[in-house]
């Protein structure tokens, strides 16, 4: 993966994660001023799957009026669901555990990244 435009972009991070997790797993991501769930209420992030048989990729639309550490982990939880495929959408235990996996691998990837920060906290501790 390239180097990320801004060193501790978490939603880079997330991505970063999800990738060395699920390799090969092709999804596109943007920015919505506004998402709404089936109900109207606005929602942080949403993930639409392709029609089947259609060549395309699901796209995650991340809130861009969500705080960065929300949208990080609202892109998350959508790149659980790219993961394992729409019948995921009902979460279970297999959606915790690809949730999991990437937290786990990205906090891995901080901690890699930023040694000074988790020595920090530590000592906070």
């Amino acid at each position: 993966m390239k180097q990320p435009i801004i060193e501790n972009d978490p939603i880079a991070m997330v991505a970063e994660a999800f990738e060395a997790v699920f390799p090969g797993i092709e999804y596109a991501a943007v920015y919505a001023p506004q998402i709404r769930d089936g109900n109207g209420t606005i929602v942080c992030s949403c993930v639409t799957f392709p029609d089947e048989g259609v060549d395309d990729v699901p796209v995650i639309a991340l809130n861009s009026q969500a705080g960065i550490e929300v949208a990080a982990e609202a892109f998350a939880q959508e790149l659980a669901h790219v993961a394992l495929g729409s019948e995921s959408l009902e979460h279970g235990e297999e959606y915790d555990k690809a949730l999991k996996a990437i937290a786990d691998k990205y906090k891995e990837i901080g901690s890699a990244r930023f040694p000074e920060e988790v020595e920090k906290n530590e000592q906070k501790e």
